[in-house]
């Protein structure tokens, strides 16, 4: 079973990705059903979001914990199957991502810094009330990559790794970090890897201010000792390659989120 788990602060949001996320888990012909929600609402006493993901896996019955925002939709069909085939194919595979680094820099720990050929993934973004829409394209092909950090918009995670390495909610007590430190915690003991046969939409980017400053800071100081770090296989480049640039897509497919 899959249990998605969504840290809510908006009810309609919530209910409309749960909406999404049954209708393109599996294909028209044959839904997929195996599937929990988890919504927690993080409005009445406010906690960070490490605190709540740990309760939504605690009350989870899967043995794939899908740790997803409200505000990320599915935007291809069967989903759910791909998910349990890539966790069942790979005993070794502890965190699915679809965007992240198989390089992680300390100054600053900002998961994109080094560039291509270290990138994976693709995210389309609809942001400014779908004024903006686009496609951001870290990887150069559509293969699955090992990497050592994933973002924390969509994370699934195999049950048995979380129980040993849950979110650090004592150290980070916001909405950052969470993700680098989940994937830091399951290395080398885990593989994280980074898949583009699944694409969602993301109504936001992420946001880089003085709270994102602090828990970096508190980051670095759990795993500054160990940074840079890479996988295996890949050395510390001296010089950063190119940023990927995103594409944009109006026009060109649909911006309707499947209901």
């Amino acid at each position: 079973m899959i249990s998605v788990v969504i840290c809510s602060v908006e009810s309609s949001a919530a209910d409309l990705v749960r909406r999404n996320a049954m209708r393109t888990a599996g294909t028209l012909a044959k839904p997929f059903t195996d599937m929990e929600f988890i919504i927690i609402d993080n409005n009445q006493d406010p906690r960070g979001i490490c605190a709540v993901y740990n309760e939504g896996a605690r009350r989870a019955q899967g043995d794939i914990l899908l740790f997803m925002h409200e505000d990320v939709f599915f935007m291809d069909f069967n989903w759910g199957n791909i998910l349990e085939e890539k966790f069942a194919n790979n005993p070794e595979l502890g965190v699915l991502g679809l965007a992240g680094s198989q390089i992680l820099n300390a100054t600053p720990p900002f998961w994109p810094w080094f560039g291509d050929p270290y990138l994976a993934g693709r995210i389309v973004h609809e942001i400014n009330d779908g004024k903006d829409f686009f496609i951001m394209p870290y990887g150069a092909d559509n293969n699955d990559k090992r990497v050592l950090v994933a973002d924390g918009l969509w994370l699934a995670v195999r049950r048995q790794a979380w129980e040993k390495h849950p979110f650090d909610e004592e150290t980070f007590k916001n909405f950052h970090f969470y993700d680098l430190d989940l994937c830091m915690q399951m290395y080398p003991q885990y593989q994280v890897v980074v898949s583009s046969e699944i694409l969602v939409k993301h109504l936001s980017q992420g946001s880089f201010g003085p709270v994102w400053e602090q828990e970096a800071e508190l980051f670095l100081e759990k795993w500054g000792h160990k940074l840079p770090l890479s996988v295996p296989g890949i050395s510390i480049p001296q010089q950063r390659g190119p940023m990927p640039v995103s594409v944009n897509i109006k026009g060109q497919i649909s911006q309707q989120t499947i209901v």
